[in-house]
């Protein structure tokens, strides 16, 4: 990766196995830089943050919203992944997790039940958000689309990028239309 640009994955199934991918402590552990720090084991810190629940029950809770709201079942979306990935050496793991956190309350607004981590077993720093489709508010259910990437999730990680000092991929030209592309 040159610099953020965030995708976003349809969770279909298994929302339990993706939190439990993103919240692996050999990704998020902090503990190689503790330990060169003089801090013990016991002191591991891994970056997480969950936000509208708690990070050991973020799964039940989620399920729980979509009971309340008569969303559960397998012909709804299970959940949304969002990757939010960084140029080697551009961040410190605590700004990563900062931009990705700052994301949430920024573009998830307190609707939806979400969990941030911060991978650092890669060259490149990267976050894993993810989040309920059902807002806990209401019981309306997210809806992703292409402009709303564009102008929301990468509009939302572009300004933050461009507040932290960071870099960002400027559009190159005006992109093809959907008949241009399936023309090729």
């Amino acid at each position: 990766y040159s610099m953020a640009v965030s995708k976003i994955i349809v969770v279909r199934s298994r929302l339990d196995r993706c939190l439990a991918y993103i919240r692996n402590p050999e990704k998020t552990s902090l503990g190689t830089e503790l330990a060169l720090a003089g801090h013990t084991e016991d002191e591991t810190v891994c970056l997480e943050t969950a936000f509208n629940c708690q990070l050991g029950t973020a799964y039940q809770e989620m399920l729980e919203t979509k009971a309340r709201w008569g969303r559960e079942g397998a012909r709804h979306v299970q959940g949304y992944h969002i990757i939010q990935p960084f140029s080697p050496g551009e961040v410190t793991p605590e700004q990563a997790h900062s931009i990705g956190t700052e994301f949430v309350r920024r573009y998830l607004a307190g609707q939806y039940e979400a969990v941030v981590t911060t991978h650092l077993d890669r060259d490149h720093l990267h976050n894993h958000i993810v989040f309920n489709p059902v807002s806990l508010l209401d019981g309306h259910m997210y809806r992703n689309n292409f402009t709303d990437y564009f102008r929301d999730i990468r509009g939302v990680t572009d300004e933050l990028c461009k507040e932290n000092g960071l870099s960002i991929v400027e559009p190159k030209g005006h992109g093809k239309s959907y008949i241009e592309w399936k023309d090729e």
